[in-house]
């Protein structure tokens, strides 16, 4: 049992990493749906969206770059997307086929096999296990 009283910070930091690792094992499981139970289709790369990058940022690089793509669902209507995911190198060449993963629900969220945040994810759920842990041990054994 707590021994003192939480502090305030501590609580409020508590539920910040909970919710954080939350969020993470939702996002997981959205995109775990999508490649298993969604519909996949090839795509043509056909342009690349530009972003200038934060001036005051570590990065050399002025610009990011994300795929536009598009794809016939199953009912044939085509869709073009621009993806989420920037990066300061182009993986792609205009006129490359790729496969997407979609909804059918949602064919507007597609994402390009190749750039599922997985990596991300995992490491925002561990961080916030780990975050969680550490801070409940606090709580439960305060310092003396």
């Amino acid at each position: 049992m707590l021994k003192n009283a939480a502090s305030p910070l501590k609580i409020f930091m508590l539920i910040l990493i909970l919710s954080m690792m939350l969020f993470a094992l939702w996002r997981l499981y959205t995109l775990y749906h999508m490649q298993k139970s969604g519909k996949t289709a090839e795509a043509i790369i056909e342009g690349f969206a530009e972003k200038e990058n934060n001036p005051q940022s570590l990065s050399s690089d002025e610009m990011s770059y994300a795929p536009i793509f598009s794809f016939k669902t199953m009912k044939g209507k085509k869709i073009t997307v621009t993806s989420s995911t920037y990066s300061k190198l182009k993986k792609h060449q205009i006129g490359d086929i790729v496969t997407v993963h979609y909804s059918q629900e949602k064919p507007l969220q597609a994402i390009l096999e190749d750039n599922f945040p997985w990596k991300f994810y995992l490491s925002l759920a561990f961080l916030g296990l780990a975050g969680s842990a550490l801070l409940i041990y606090y709580l439960v054994h305060p310092s003396d």
